[in-house]
Formats: C-alpha cells, sequence, structure tokens
C-alpha cells in the first residue's frame, strides 16, 4: 500500500509550507484564510492539505501556491505565528529546488552563478 511520491510535490517559490495545523481544520477553511489574508493583492492558487508520520504520530502539513512570489512573501509574514483554533500555524516559503530522483548532482550549485 500507499506512498510513494509524484510529480506533483515540486513546490515553487510562490509556495508556503504551513504546519501546526489543528487535526479538525480542513483545507478549503484553510484556503478560506489564506484567501482572507491576500483579497485584493493576489489569490490562493491551490491549497493541499496533506498528513506525514512524524515523531510517532500523524501530523497535518499544507502547501499553500499564491499567484505570485510577493504575496506568497507577503501572507508568510502575516500568517506565520497566527493562532488558528488554539495552534500556532508556522507558515514558510518553499525554497525551489530540483527533486533528488535518480541523478544525485548537487555540485551543480557550486559552478553556476559564482560571480
Amino acid at each position: 500500500g500507499g506512498g510513494g511520491g509524484g510529480g506533483d510535490d515540486e513546490w515553487d517559490a510562490c509556495t508556503v509550507r504551513v504546519t501546526g495545523i489543528a487535526a479538525a481544520l480542513t483545507a478549503d477553511e484553510l484556503r478560506a484564510l489564506f484567501e482572507a489574508e491576500v483579497r485584493g493583492v493576489g489569490s490562493v492558487r491551490s491549497c493541499v492539505l496533506v498528513t506525514e508520520r512524524r515523531h510517532g504520530g500523524v501530523t497535518p502539513t499544507a502547501y499553500v501556491t499564491l499567484d505570485s512570489d510577493a504575496v506568497a512573501g507577503m501572507v508568510a509574514v502575516l500568517l506565520n505565528k497566527r493562532d488558528v483554533r488554539g495552534r500556532e500555524l508556522l507558515v514558510a516559503r518553499c525554497a525551489p529546488r530540483a527533486h533528488r530522483s535518480y541523478d544525485d548532482d548537487d555540485d551543480d550549485d557550486d559552478d553556476d552563478d559564482d560571480d
């Protein structure tokens, strides 16, 4: 059963990762929270709520993709440490990075934009 990844989890600079989510919070409620914060300046492209196994339990984590890099940065600041249903949300930008799949080419970073 289950597991395995896929191509859809390559988050870009417009995506924020949200942890500290109350178990009862739904993806729709989380999306509405983000939409309320960015109304008038941007929009939410997607909100994916996943459960990750950590520390012996299941932890909900969300990936919210905004319509621009600037909006993602703004909402990360506005919603980080916000109390939602008695839990403190932790919102952080996702760093764009290549997936480590079959080629483990870590040396690329050293000679690209050195100057």
